[in-house]
């Protein structure tokens, strides 16, 4: 029995010593990653692309769940945005990856959504998703909130888009249920999904 107590401790520590290193690594990642370009054969034609995926954090994206003020830009969606389809939902302000696309958050993670479930459906390798987010780190989002990368949809990891998830307060749209909090991980138990960035 003493054995076995020695070897989860041991087990501990080196899961600790691991997490530790993991959380340096990520302190001093870039924010963007380039890739090699992918080559993809079909037939006598060789197409090559290079894919840039930016990373965003919980509390970048936060901070654009909110209603427009007085002259501000809404969702291009309008109407359809899904901002409006929450319980006292309103139009969102747009999330910018780049400035011709002016639709929100949320309507922009149901339409990745949309096309990976239909790509996945239809037997086809998911395209990557238009950014990626930083899981199971303290702050960020909880893995189980997330699509993760797995051997058959070599993608990153992406917030789900569950309606249920989102609560309006005053003039903004608030996450819940998707939060990563550390604890202490018993030997063997649970799994930490790409602590670094």
């Amino acid at each position: 029995m003493i054995a076995r107590s020695r070897d989860v401790g041991l087990l501990n520590t080196i899961e600790t010593a691991f997490i530790e290193s993991l959380k340096r690594i990520e302190q001093n990642a870039p924010t963007t990653f380039e890739f090699d370009p992918i080559q993809t054969s079909t037939d006598s034609v060789t197409i090559a692309e290079a894919v840039e995926v930016n990373v965003h954090t919980r509390a970048d994206e936060e901070a654009r769940l909110l209603r427009p003020m007085d002259g501000e830009q809404c969702c291009s969606r309008g109407l359809e945005c899904e901002g409006l389809k929450i319980a006292n939902g309103f139009t969102l302000v747009p999330y910018s990856l780049r400035t011709n696309d002016l639709r929100c958050l949320l309507c922009k993670r149901y339409d990745a959504l949309s096309k990976y479930y239909g790509q996945t459906l239809n037997d086809i390798t998911p395209t990557p998703f238009p950014w990626r987010n930083i899981v199971d780190v303290d702050g960020e989002y909880s893995s189980d909130a997330c699509v993760i990368p797995t051997i058959s949809a070599p993608i990153d990891p992406f917030v789900l888009h569950l309606r249920h998830q989102y609560h309006v307060r005053e003039n903004r749209v608030e996450q819940h249920g998707v939060h990563f909090r550390s604890a202490p991980i018993a030997a063997g138990m649970g799994r930490r999904y790409d602590a670094q960035r």
